[in-house]
């Protein structure tokens, strides 16, 4: 079969960057380090026992009014859990689940803000909050407010790179089925000049990109670079203080997406049902990497598929998505370190997954049980950090 790759024109693609003055300069996005080809991985369980030996469980605590209703992002910096949920307030508890700050500012009045869309944490502890109105407001761990920097568009999503180096996804808002826009920003904070990258998609007119498992785009694991992944390209990006580059490329053959599509996305139409009918191979997401390892979830043809690259043995393995055996219950993962992989267990998971357990007559592990317990008697979201094997 003969192999078409529709996105390498990517790989040597010039991409328009513009400051907020509008002064163009070109930046060249070059070849991927590693080309990973999904057709020589070796099929696996994908099983958690893989890769950790131990589990650590942290519940979330309520007392003092520290109930959440759902996480949108979670961070684990700085031994404290930094969690946005739905209702637009950030919270952070210490490394034993304690509530130590409620950050809720919603308002019209001088540091305040209409919405959070996202967050980080700077290496000197500071939150940053990318708001609605389109601006960067810091705060203390304590919720006391510091500063703000006004940004030129509206985001959907934040990474810090540094404390001067903010990156933004602004989704595919601002394309039309003429021109598409440029989705992701890389910002020098002290200047704000802003650098942007990477066409949006035509076809999908002004939505933006249908969203699967995971919201999150952005992966940094401390080394210095953050990697990019959106759930329409099987491209996965770096970008650290040179620039943005492809780091992996996930080699489907003639089952790779397009980069777009000539037909325009009906307004009638769902944005995740035409893509599922057009692409053989979607919904990128998941994504978290360290020294050793790089995962990757997505789908083929409506199947869930996981993608694991070791780096030492240069070994690559696909199967379902990664399945917790070490539990029973497979969190939902949102970073990594060396050390540890971080995730958080909702209530309903843990409650569903016991109702079913009970329901089939089935035994419950011991560790799930105690999760049961916890999820009874807390009520919030459980943390979690699963630790690497040493190897």
């Amino acid at each position: 079969m003969n192999r078409i790759f529709p996105f390498a024109c990517l790989l040597a693609v010039v991409c328009m960057c513009c400051s907020p003055k509008g002064d163009g300069r070109s930046v060249h996005v070059y070849d991927a380090e590693h080309r990973l080809d999904y057709f020589k991985a070796l099929e696996s369980e994908m099983q958690l026992s893989m890769l950790c030996d131990s589990v650590e469980s942290i519940p979330l605590d309520t007392a003092g009014g520290f109930l959440l209703e759902h996480v949108t992002y979670a961070r684990f910096r700085h031994g404290h859990f930094f969690v946005l949920d739905g209702s637009e307030k950030l919270y952070v508890f210490d490394r034993s689940g304690h509530g130590r700050t409620c950050l809720s500012r919603k308002g019209q009045g001088p540091n305040e803000y209409l919405g959070i869309r996202g967050f980080d944490v700077t290496d000197d502890s500071l939150i940053c909050l990318l708001t609605f109105p389109e601006k960067l407001m810091y705060f203390s761990m304590d919720g006391a407010f510091v500063k703000e920097t006004k940004l030129p568009e509206r985001g959907f999503e934040l990474s810090l790179i540094s404390d001067r180096t903010a990156l933004i996804y602004k989704d595919n808002v601002g394309s039309t089925p003429v021109e598409a826009c440029l989705m992701l920003d890389v910002m020098d904070v002290p200047t704000g000049n802003v650098s942007s990258y990477l066409p949006g998609y035509r076809f999908l007119a002004h939505r933006n990109l249908p969203s699967y498992q995971q919201r999150r785009t952005f992966e940094c694991s401390g080394t210095g670079e953050c990697l990019f992944v959106h759930p329409l390209s099987n491209l996965v990006y770096a970008v650290d203080g040179s620039g943005v580059h492809v780091k992996y490329e996930l080699d489907f053959g003639s089952g790779n997406p397009p980069v777009d599509l000539p037909e325009v996305l009906p307004s009638s139409s769902s944005a995740s049902d035409f893509v599922s009918g057009h692409f053989s191979v979607y919904g990128f997401n998941g994504c978290w990497e360290n020294t050793r390892y790089f995962y990757l979830q997505f789908e083929e043809r409506g199947h869930p598929r996981g993608l694991l690259y070791d780096k030492v043995s240069d070994s690559l393995y696909t199967g379902g998505y990664l399945n917790d055996d070490l539990t029973g219950c497979t969190p939902c993962f949102y970073s990594a370190s060396d050390e540890w992989l971080a995730g958080y267990w909702t209530v309903d998971a843990i409650v569903s997954l016991g109702d079913y357990l009970e329901m089939r007559g089935m035994e419950v592990p011991p560790f799930f049980a105690s999760l049961l317990n916890k999820a009874d008697s807390v009520g919030n979201p459980v943390m979690c950090l699963y630790y690497f094997r040493e190897k």
